[in-house]
């Protein structure tokens, strides 16, 4: 008979930790991990991404990801819950536009979450970002779509945190970002895509930007030494599993 050793309970855990932290290990959301069309009425969807972000003028990469669901709720709306390690965040597809040739939907999202230096300080973040999703169809049955995410994004603190390792004041830090995403949906079967994508935001706008899930509590606005502006810079492989919005009375 077989008995599970503590090393093997403990084994167990640390390799389900490690599954799960490798989807969730970063926790400021930029992307989304959808195309330009909301679910079909009552239908389910899961995704999961993982990639690198750089935020800030920093030149380092750190790992992101996350998982989440998305639920049909009407005709042309769905809405979802992504996770991460340190924030979670709600969103839902708005449909504008549905054709063979290409669709527009808005895609409004809210998420909070804490600073991620594993401290006492527990400054909590908010970011609300409103993409504008505009997908082009492609493939023998418009199964596949190249999706462009003009994205506003803003981001805060709420200023009730302890002070932060650096000295700084919570509450002192907030930032407008424009850019955009652009991903391509490959439909592998009828209910599996596989999406790889990138996006690019620069901050127009604030004080600075508190980075959820980065080495510091903060990104600075201002250029670095060398003169170049602080980006953030996200790329990332996502894959769903379920319904796509594209039912045989979608096509």
């Amino acid at each position: 008979m077989f008995y599970r050793t503590p090393r093997t309970v403990g084994a167990a855990r640390s390799g389900l930790t490690a599954l799960v932290g490798f989807f969730c290990i970063n926790c400021a959301t930029y992307t989304n991990i959808k195309t330009a069309r909301a679910l079909d009425p009552g239908t389910f969807q899961f995704n999961a991404s993982a990639g690198v972000q750089r935020a800030g003028s920093t030149r380092s990469y750190t790992p992101s990801g996350e998982i989440g669901g998305r639920y049909g709720v009407a005709s042309g709306f769905d809405i979802g819950l992504t996770v991460t390690t340190f924030a979670v965040e709600a969103n839902a597809t708005i449909q504008l536009v549905r054709s063979r040739s290409f669709d527009v939907a808005l895609a409004p999202a809210a998420s909070i979450g804490l600073t991620a230096n594993f401290d006492d300080e527990h400054v909590t973040i908010a970011m609300a970002k409103l993409p504008l999703l505009v997908g082009f169809n492609f493939g023998a049955r418009s199964e596949h779509q190249i999706v462009l995410g003009p994205t506003v994004i803003g981001q805060w603190d709420d200023a009730r945190g302890n002070l932060l390792s650096d000295g700084i004041a919570p509450g002192q830090y907030h930032a407008l970002l424009l850019g955009s995403t652009a991903a391509v949906s490959i439909a592998v079967t009828d209910r599996f895509r596989i999406l790889p994508l990138v996006g690019v935001f620069v901050p127009v706008w604030g004080t600075g930007i508190p980075t959820m899930g980065a080495i510091t509590p903060q990104m600075v606005l201002n250029p670095d030494s060398s003169g170049k502006t602080p980006i953030v810079f996200q790329l990332a492989l996502g894959v769903s599993f379920g319904n796509d919005g594209r039912g045989i009375l979608s096509r």
